[in-house]
């Protein structure tokens, strides 16, 4: 009994450290992005991804996030949402250079013959975006916080999931992404 509390107390001690660390006021502000539309294979309907940037200021810190976030419109819930990733500036950054990269690649992948295809880009938090050629059929997905293995589900198992969502176009996600990153930069400007 004794060591199960020694190591509980080891476990819960650093989280109250970090806590304490965090401790403040914060304040956020949200500025509208346009909205992706979002494709399931599943009961759930999905309408559009609304997008923002979130400005999170705490006391002389400011951090800026892209922010996704799926909004139902299924019949039997009403407005409810389902999906939300906060992708932090330096990511998305590197997003914005990969969507580039993947839209260069897109239809060489996609005459190519083959009869699967994946070419992604995964951030260090495991945030992926990037397409999906399969018999011919090439979709773009949005993908975060999945943690299965690589050859468990497919892209349509995961987006019954909710853990991936298919957008019809890569130009669209470069464009947002991109309004995204042009908005961050001209709120640091402002600082």
């Amino acid at each position: 009994m004794k060591q199960l509390f020694v190591i509980i107390m080891v476990m819960i001690c650093p989280l109250f450290l970090y806590a304490q660390e965090k401790e403040g006021i914060y304040k956020f502000i949200d500025y509208p992005i346009s909205p992706i539309t979002v494709e399931t294979y599943n009961n759930r309907v999905f309408s559009h991804m609304d997008t923002f940037v979130r400005a999170v200021l705490m006391k002389d810190e400011e951090q800026y996030y892209y922010v996704l976030r799926v909004v139902s419109n299924d019949a039997q819930h009403l407005v409810e949402s389902t999906f939300v990733t906060m992708i932090s500036y330096e990511n998305l950054v590197k997003i914005n250079k990969a969507l580039k990269i993947l839209l260069s690649e897109e239809e060489k992948d996609w005459k190519s013959g083959e009869a699967f295809v994946e070419n992604k880009y995964v951030t260090d938090n495991g945030f992926k975006i990037g397409y999906i050629v399969e018999n011919g059929r090439l979709e773009w997905f949005v993908e975060s916080e999945y943690y299965g293995t690589i050859n468990g589900l497919t892209l349509r198992d995961r987006v019954d999931e909710g853990k991936a969502f298919i957008i019809n176009n890569g130009t669209i996600l470069e464009t947002t992404f991109g309004k995204a990153q042009a908005k961050i930069e001209s709120l640091m400007q402002s600082e």
